[in-house]
């Protein structure tokens, strides 16, 4: 039996690269499985380094690509390459959008960082006594450890490239987003098919540059130039249904020089030794630097009825992004759903099912599912090409539509040298719901349904989008529906018996009451099979999107087993959590969880994901009341128009400030305490029952009816005032009956508790949740023991668990979840605790000293029943009181 060893001196060998392709191929896998390398394609082409190397072997760790593993013939060695041909060898790496290389030869491997201006080559021995330095497991602290990158990575500097001259030629040209659109395809087009062609049959023929250079100019002259390009690669016709050249007649008045200078941008990478290679970059990378590419050219077709658009055409691009939804989706995140539903097929399978994205943007999803389903050695073309049809995917953005047939397209020539027919490339220009709609012959007919739906709140919908939304939702109770939910709710009746749906959906889809009856119906219909919480992971970058990953396997036939739910938690490492899962291994560490449930898991009540360790504790306090049946929980003061009505306190006259409120903001609210004085006051025209002043009462105040009418007509325009509900110099919403009695007030959003105990009711908060008691007594006992409860380790647990997510680690605190929080009932606890645990935060408020706090922690511990692995759950020993 060979090992590892021998294996490497077989994949060095002079004659290896003579073998049949199928034997090669296993070799490299042999070499992969018995290091444990994850090998994700192997790449026979010599680019350029002629018998130098015997083959590239690409590899995985955590669903990403991690390095490129070439393997060098007998007749060379790492110690003797040369620097052009170390940067030959880093260039592949590059360009599939890997940072690590590797080169292995008969008694060494080397490792190059490749995104170092001068990538340091380090060498370690490799002997058939010790094989350590080329396993996987060694290799693992370098990914996760990188040295510092310098020089930037592939995707982020062609999309700069493209940004730059997006600007450049909408100023210069004043060109609409769709001639640039044809612009970049085209060049990226032609970029690819001139690459490939150099690798398949070596250099000789004239690129898009030079021939541009030697072209005389003039009218149609870009187009001219693609066009003829193309058509010594035999590529013109298959090319001309993918692109649209009679857009490029909108450059036509741009200087030549300057076209020449954006064409060469395309050849060289900027600020690197490495030249672009699309056609490498077309097997990969093209698909995540597709994505990005068609976020920058996004643009918005203005409808007739401009009262009906989303937004203006030049919205910022944050705001943009809120209003589309759109984000890029992660490579790890498609792989991931691949892999998944290729251990659920016999390969065969796999690749004949059908297949649908409905918001294909780029076709990331699409196209890794046909990279996945050619990743088989023995495929011939027609097997290929096959596992291209029963692919269709479906966008509103006409740019996302192109660069997703241009992807799928470059893949199909990398793979079999030559392009489709466009029309089997099924993209299609439309809006998912309403094509649905229309198409209902379609519901049942998919094996898959995979993608990234928009997150769209209710408020940045149009009217037609709303009313879609509806008729999608149609049947099922529901509150302000994200557009998301739509896209599942149809997604679920496309997809036929034993299907699958695998979708990304914001966290809310777990807990929120919107999509309360879609859960139950998706429970009913479907199986769940996979639940993975990246709410704290960012998966679109800077961007605030708490996500999730949703696997479900429509249920056929009468009688059938009922699977094991996998579910994953995961606060860092989101790759090898996402591995663990597919390996279905049960895994509790720091940074993440992943275990099974079963189906009676995901109940009636919000789909709280917690993990195995904490399902004693959640189960402990279900059964708790909850602290909406003890205290009101309000949302505070609205005022309509806080640029009018919130003042600083030095505005106010000391003599009219009986109409002001002080004004508690967030950031002043701490543990147990209000402070003493706050420097912004509230317009507050309400006596202490609730009761509006009258308006001579407040013409009595004449620096502030002055300052009031003055912006009357700003006050008057606000819905309520309109609406008849308030005056136009009162608040939208005052709690006016509430406001001033003793409470407990909190930050609206929480990393850690900061509950604080205004027994006066001395401040008014806006928006910030503020608790009451339900007897206008105003028990202040009460009101102590709560707050400490609201501020114990439990509180704090059970709502980063159960509350909804927010930036940077923080909740937002929801009323309706603070109802909702399980406390210990005063009527069921010893009135002599309760009252110690009363005396203590009087005596924590009064004094300030904060050492308290570890006494009234202990007392709440004990109020709830816990058991002793319960606490040593919520405090560690070392943190225990």
């Amino acid at each position: 039996m060979s090992t590892a060893y021998d294996t490497i001196l077989d994949l060095t060998a002079p004659e290896f690269r003579q073998r049949p392709h199928a034997d090669r191929a296993r070799r490299v896998n042999d070499f992969a499985r018995e290091l444990d390398w994850r090998p994700s394609e192997y790449l026979e082409d010599d680019f350029g380094l002629g018998a130098k190397c015997n083959g590239h072997l690409i590899i995985e760790h955590g669903l990403e690509h991690a390095a490129v593993i070439s393997f060098l013939s007998h007749s060379a060695s790492v110690n003797g390459l040369g620097s052009e041909e170390q940067t030959a060898f880093l260039a592949i790496s590059y360009n599939n959008l890997v940072d690590w290389h590797l080169v292995i030869d008969q008694g060494n491997v080397g490792f190059f960082f490749n995104r170092a201006e001068r990538p340091r080559l380090e060498v370690k021995g490799v002997s058939r006594s010790d094989i350590s330095a080329v396993s996987a497991r060694s290799f693992e602290p370098r990914v996760e450890r990188p040295p510092k990158a310098n020089l930037l990575a592939l995707d982020t500097v062609l999309i700069e490239t493209i940004d730059h001259w997006k600007r450049f030629l909408s100023a210069e040209a004043k060109v609409s987003n769709e001639c640039l659109s044809a612009l970049f395809n085209a060049i990226i087009f032609v970029r690819a098919v001139e690459d490939h062609n150099r690798l398949t049959e070596g250099n000789g023929k004239q690129s898009l540059l030079v021939r541009w250079r030697n072209d005389a100019g003039g009218r149609g002259a870009l187009q001219r130039v693609i066009t003829a390009t193309l058509r010594q690669y035999q590529a013109s016709a298959g090319a001309m249904g993918l692109l649209d050249l009679r857009r490029l007649s909108a450059f036509d008045a741009v200087d030549k020089d300057d076209l020449a200078q954006l064409l060469s941008d395309f050849y060289r990478v900027k600020q690197t030794p490495y030249t672009y290679n699309f056609a490498l970059m077309s097997r990969h990378a093209l698909s995540r630097i597709y994505e990005k590419y068609t976020s920058l050219l996004w643009q918005q077709k203005l409808p007739a009825d401009a009262e009906n658009t989303l937004f203006p055409i030049d919205l910022p691009e944050s705001e943009r992004n809120k209003a589309t939804g759109s984000f890029y989706t992660p490579q790890y995140v498609a792989r991931f759903f691949c892999r998944f539903l290729e251990e659920q097929y016999p390969p065969r399978a796999f690749r004949e099912l059908k297949v649908i994205d409905p918001t294909c943007g780029s076709g990331v999803f699409l196209r890794t599912v046909a990279e996945r389903r050619v990743d088989r050695s023995d495929l011939a073309t027609p097997e290929i090409e096959a596992c291209f049809t029963n692919l269709q995917g479906i966008d509103v953005d006409p740019n996302a539509c192109h660069a997703a047939k241009l992807s799928l397209a470059l893949l199909h020539l990398m793979l079999t040298d030559r392009l489709p027919i466009p029309l089997r490339i099924n993209i299609h220009e439309a809006e998912f719901l309403e094509y649905c709609q229309r198409n209902q012959s379609l519901y049942g007919k998919f094996g898959v349904v995979v993608g990234n739906p928009p997150f769209v709140r209710a408020e940045l919908q149009t009217t037609e989008v709303r009313r879609r939304i509806a008729k999608a939702l149609d049947g099922l109770k529901r509150g302000k529906s994200d557009l998301c939910f739509a896209v599942l709710r149809e997604a679920m009746r496309l997809v036929e018996p034993g299907g699958f749906i695998c979708m990304v959906l914001p966290h809310t889809f777990l807990i929120g009451s919107a999509p309360g009856a879609l859960r139950s119906e998706l429970r009913e219909q479907f199986w769940l099979r996979c639940v993975v919480d990246l709410s704290a992971i960012r998966v679109f970058g800077d961007v605030d999107s708490y996500v999730i990953l949703l696997i479900a396997q429509r249920k056929a036939g009468s009688v059938q087993s009922m699977p094991k739910c996998r579910v994953v938690l995961c606060q860092d490492f989101v790759g090898q959590a996402l591995q663990a899962c597919l390996e279905n291994k049960t895994v509790q560490t720091s940074y993440f969880s992943a275990f099974d449930v079963d189906q009676g898991f995901f109940g009636d009540e919000p789909w709280v994901m917690v993990d195995p360790s904490h399902i004693q504790l959640d189960n402990h306090l279900r059964g708790l009341p909850v602290l909406g049946d003890f205290l009101i929980v309000r949302e505070g003061l609205v005022t309509g128009c806080d640029e009018v009505f919130i003042r600083a306190q030095q505005d106010v006259a000391v003599t009219e400030r009986h109409l002001y409120l002080p004004l508690l903001p967030d950031k002043q609210i701490g543990r147990y305490l209000v402070p003493k004085a706050t420097s912004k006051l509230v317009f507050y025209p309400y006596d202490r029952d609730g009761n509006p002043l009258p308006e001579t009462e407040i013409k009595a105040a004449k620096e502030t009816w002055k300052y009031l009418s003055a912006r009357r007509g700003l006050l008057a325009e606000r819905a309520t005032a309109k609406g008849g509900e308030t005056g136009w110099a009162y608040l939208a919403r005052p709690r006016a009956t509430e406001m001033r009695r003793p409470k407990i007030v909190s930050p609206h959003l929480m990393l850690i508790p900061r509950f604080a105990l205004d027994p006066e009711g001395r401040y008014a908060v806006t928006r910030a949740p503020f608790l009451i008691t339900k007897q206008p007594t105003d028990d202040l006992d009460l009101l102590r023991c709560f707050t400490a409860v609201l501020n114990s380790a439990v509180a704090h647990w059970y709502l980063r668990t159960h509350a909804y997510r927010f930036a940077e680690g923080y909740v937002k605190l929801d009323p309706a979840y603070l109802r909702r929080l399980p406390v210990p009932s005063p009527t069921a606890v010893d009135p002599v605790f309760f009252r110690r645990i009363a005396a203590l935060v009087q005596r924590r408020v009064e004094s300030g000293n904060t050492e308290i706090e570890e006494k009234i922690d202990a007392l709440v511990l004990d109020a709830y029943g816990l058991s002793r692995a319960d606490r040593d759950l919520l405090c560690p020993k070392e943190q225990q009181p």
